[in-house]
């Protein structure tokens, strides 16, 4: 089969019919299963029929070979996030003139998209995306890839968690070698507030990744199982997990996670009332974040949140970080971060019928239509709190079925 794919793949290239190939050797249809893999053939025909294409066909076999196996190394430097690695296997994967093979092309786009979110450009992911739904014939592992990568896309572009976890539902892993998938489907139970499944789909991502040695990895599955523990009382089980992972990331280098669980570890210290302490990890965070990231701006509005808790920073300085929030969280276009800001801002002024004002007609709304649960579930108890004291009743009841569903959140913001 595969010398049909190659002597196909040359004979389109020079233009050449199945007929003008196969004179003098077999017949056009011949040729043409050949190329398909419907027929047996014998060694000595597909030798001249590429003899007459002036392809060495053996240097062919083992370049197509090589190519399966180089793109299938791509893929795994891309889950193990090493980009000098990535880099270097994309540029060797193109030098291949076969890589225009349709079952290579098909495989290298699908990996590609994969590849620029690795390096953070995400601008051609969407155009590259439409391009690769349009494809037929895709294998068992690219039709998966496929699911992967739209998935992703839903969960992290989009914020259709229920449907990005419907698509990673179908996924087959004895089919699909990428157990990465785990994660994110554990990732979309997270933000629908499924902790159990987020638990149960998070600890099947880290078996894979402690299979496959992904220490990166290893990280975010224990970070986010943690998440879920958040849910009992173990704060000394999760005290000593929190270090333990904080110093896992410090020995492999590993700065984007070190920058995750130190965000993750003050939101902890917050929720248990170490304010200062969550301070200091907080701008531990910061230290480590583009200053211009969406990343950055949660863990400077988590350290505004800690300060004004903790009561030792006056007004003014207080005002000046909520500036810079609500200017950067402007320029990125973070509309999340951007309501965040803007009602920290109202309550450290004490503007407080300025807050319940705007928490009601724009940031909880916003936080209700786009699904992001934590900030939903605990706004709406801080506004059905709000209605009550203020004898607002028909409000009140019309916001108490959504509050017994949630109870008193463990979330905490402004």
């Amino acid at each position: 089969m595969v010398e049909g794919k190659i002597i196909c793949f040359f004979r389109e290239k020079k233009q050449i019919t199945q007929r003008d190939l196969g004179m003098g050797i077999c017949s056009s249809s011949h040729v043409s299963k050949i190329e398909r893999g419907l027929t047996e053939y014998s060694s000595e025909v597909v030798k001249l029929l590429a003899d007459r294409l002036q392809v060495d066909l053996e240097v062919e076999k083992e370049t197509y070979y090589t190519i399966k196996s180089l793109l299938h190394q791509w893929m795994e430097a891309i889950l193990m996030r090493q980009r000098k690695k990535a880099e270097h296997l994309k540029r060797k994967i193109e030098g291949y003139e076969l890589l225009e093979l349709p079952e290579f092309k098909r495989t290298y786009m699908l990996i590609h998209i994969r590849y620029n979110m690795l390096i953070g450009d995400f601008s051609d992911v969407p155009l590259i995306m439409k391009e690769a739904e349009k494809e037929e014939n895709l294998s068992d592992i690219d039709v998966h890839l496929l699911l992967h990568n739209k998935a992703i896309c839903l969960l992290y572009f989009d914020r259709d968690y229920e449907g990005a976890k419907v698509l990673l539902r179908q996924i087959d892993d004895s089919m699909y070698p990428y157990h990465e998938f785990y994660y994110h489907l554990a990732l979309s139970h997270y933000f629908l507030g499924q902790h159990i499944l987020a638990y149960k789909y998070a600890s099947k991502s880290l078996d894979y990744f402690m299979k496959t040695h992904n220490f990166s990895r290893i990280i975010d599955a224990e970070m986010l199982i943690l998440i879920q523990l958040e849910q009992d009382s173990m704060t000394e089980y999760k005290e000593d997990k929190y270090q333990s992972l904080l110093e896992m990331s410090e020995t492999y280098g590993l700065q984007e996670q070190q920058s995750i669980i130190l965000h993750n570890y003050a939101y902890h210290l917050f929720v248990n009332r170490h304010y200062l302490k969550a301070m200091d990890l907080y701008r531990r965070a910061m230290n480590l974040k583009d200053p211009n990231s969406k990343d950055y701006l949660g863990s400077l509005e988590g350290y505004i949140h800690a300060a004004f808790k903790s009561s030792m920073n006056a007004p003014k300085k207080l005002l000046k970080w909520v500036e810079e929030g609500l200017e950067k969280a402007k320029k990125l276009e973070d509309e999340r971060s951007l309501h965040l800001f803007t009602l920290h801002q109202y309550k450290i002024l004490s503007r407080l019928d300025d807050y319940y004002y705007y928490l009601e007609s724009t940031a909880y709304p916003y936080f209700s239509n786009n699904e992001m649960k934590p900030q939903k579930d605990y706004y709406q108890i801080q506004l059905y709190h709000h209605f009550v004291k203020t004898g607002q009743m028909e409000k009140a009841n019309l916001l108490s079925s959504a509050c017994i569903e949630s109870i008193e959140p463990k979330h905490q913001y402004v």
